[in-house]
């Protein structure tokens, strides 16, 4: 069961997401070809819905690297490969370090 105020924060958080989604779809057109592909496979990872307010979280984070990268026209790491098809944004955390991730304030350095 969702807490009330998780569900408030997820909500807020959600809210960010797509203003996100949103800048993406302005930005990916900066990328190459096989780099669009490439970021919506990220999109379409990000997009799944939990309900775990740290998940929302890192998933926010991913998001705003991810649109980082398209505004810069370049896919920087993580998001030059595919994504792992399996596992959860905690499990998927390491791969946003070095990128200076807002994630650390959540959960600490990795």
């Amino acid at each position: 069961m969702v807490h009330q105020l998780d569900r408030a924060a997820i909500q807020l958080l959600d809210n960010e997401f797509y203003k996100q989604v949103y800048i993406f779809g302005r930005t990916i057109e900066n990328l190459k070809s096989y780099e669009e592909d490439l970021a919506f496979d990220w999109l379409n990872k990000l997009i799944i819905v939990t309900d775990n307010v740290e998940e929302v979280r890192l998933r926010n984070d991913f998001m705003h690297y991810l649109v980082k990268s398209c505004i810069n026209g370049q896919l920087d790491p993580p998001f030059d490969e595919k994504p792992p098809s399996k596992g959860s944004f905690l499990s998927m955390s390491k791969l946003l370090v070095g990128t200076s991730c807002l994630c650390e304030l959540y959960f600490g350095s990795k």
